[in-house]
């Protein structure tokens, strides 16, 4: 609460370039707002239904991919190398994660036989 209180302090302090209500921002709010935001997100929980959770987690996992192909076709945007490295190492932790499959449980140390006689003692 302090640290954001100093941070309101600071911005309220310097001189802000009060906003002009054009067309051009509010077009680009509403656009922002419908369909950049609701309809996005309406889109992808009737999507998720259809899906299961590990595909689900995996697309997810690939907005920085998706984001960063797309700066490039639509606005030229080049990556620098690290960026082009951290896309690599998510594309290729979603391709082990997708070839090797779920991990397998972790067997109990306690006998199978253990477990029911102590679950049975605990009732009495």
């Amino acid at each position: 609460m302090g640290i954001s209180g100093r941070i309101a302090q600071i911005f309220l302090r310097s001189k802000l370039t009060p906003l002009v209500a054009a067309a051009a921002l509010i077009v680009g709010v509403i656009v922002t707002g419908i369909f950049a935001t609701a309809l996005a997100f309406a889109v992808q929980v009737w999507a998720q239904q259809y899906t299961s959770a590990n595909h689900a987690a995996i697309i997810f996992s690939l907005e920085p991919v998706f984001a960063g192909f797309t700066s490039f076709v639509f606005f030229n945007e080049r990556l620098g190398g690290r960026a082009l490295l951290g896309a690599a190492l998510i594309l290729c932790g979603i391709l082990i994660a997708e070839l090797l499959g779920p991990a397998t449980a972790a067997e109990s140390s306690i006998p199978r036989a253990e477990m029911v006689g102590h679950a049975d003692a605990d009732k009495s």
